[in-house]
């Protein structure tokens, strides 16, 4: 997903790119914002699509999931833009590529 906002080039969160084979596709972001407008009524799909396709560029498909998923379960997040913006939402994410292993294996005698 390519961001198509008139606002920033980095979200205020301050995360770096990831590698573009790590982010939400299209048709994910779309079906997290369908998702996520079940949990959250309140929180409109174009909005949640929009806030997943401006942080899209910074964040992997499993971490923009749990985010989002995070920021919704929170009565006082107001609206998905809080995407945008550090926050415990964050907290549980990896910023990492997940199909790159985090420790080299053991060697076995």
């Amino acid at each position: 997903m390519t961001p198509t906002h008139d606002g920033p080039t980095t979200p205020p969160h301050g995360r770096p790119p990831v590698p573009p084979h790590t982010r939400i596709t299209l048709e994910a972001a779309e079906t997290l914002a369908s998702l996520i407008n079940l949990i959250r009524n309140d929180w409109h799909q174009p909005g949640i699509f929009k806030a997943l396709e401006r942080n899209a560029p910074y964040a992997t498909a499993l971490d923009i999931t749990l985010a989002t998923t995070h920021a919704a379960r929170t009565p006082e997040n107001k609206t998905p833009a809080i995407l945008d913006y550090p926050g415990p939402h964050w907290d549980h994410t990896t910023q990492t590529d997940p199909n790159t292993p985090t420790s080299k294996p053991t060697p076995q005698p």
